[in-house]
C-alpha cells in the first residue's frame, strides 16, 4: 500500500496548518477526557484549540454504555490479536514476552458467540455514534 512496503509512512505535520475544518464538528466527552492524566489532557486540549482556529466546531458528547461497548471492543481485538500473531505464538524458539502469550492465550479462548455478541455490540456503537454525532 505504501511503496510496497508492510510499513505505515512515517507521521509528520508538513502543512497541517494549511487546512480548513470549517464544518468539521468535533465531538469531546468532557468527564471521559478528565478522567485522564494531565499529561495527557493538556497536549489534548492544546490540539482541540488548533482545530477550532481551523474552524472546527467542539460540541459536547456523551457515549452511553462505554463500560460494555469498551468489554466489546477489547473482546474483538484480543481474539483478532490472537489470529494474527498465530505465526509467533507457535514459534518453538519463544521470542514473545510471557504477557503477550497471556494475551493471545486469552483471545483463543473467546468462543465464537463471545464473538458475535461482541460485533453486534460493535454495531450499535456504530448506530449509536452517527445519532450523537449526527
Amino acid at each position: 500500500m505504501h511503496g510496497g512496503s508492510d510499513r505505515l509512512p512515517p507521521p509528520h505535520l508538513k502543512d497541517f496548518h494549511d487546512f480548513d475544518l470549517t464544518g468539521i464538528r468535533i465531538g469531546v466527552w468532557e468527564s471521559h477526557f478528565k478522567d485522564s492524566e494531565l499529561t495527557v489532557q493538556e497536549p489534548v486540549r492544546a490540539a482541540i484549540e488548533v482545530l477550532k482556529s481551523l474552524g472546527a466546531k467542539v460540541h459536547a458528547v456523551r457515549i452511553p454504555h462505554m463500560k460494555e461497548l469498551s468489554i466489546s471492543h477489547g473482546t474483538y481485538i484480543t481474539a483478532e490479536f490472537a489470529a494474527f500473531h498465530d505465526v509467533e505464538h507457535h514459534d518453538p524458539k519463544g521470542k514473545l514476552l510471557p504477557g503477550t502469550l497471556i494475551d493471545l492465550g486469552l483471545g483463543y479462548e473467546l468462543s465464537a458467540v463471545e464473538m458475535i455478541a461482541s460485533a453486534r455490540l460493535r454495531g450499535f456503537a456504530m448506530k449509536k455514534m452517527k445519532v450523537i454525532l449526527g
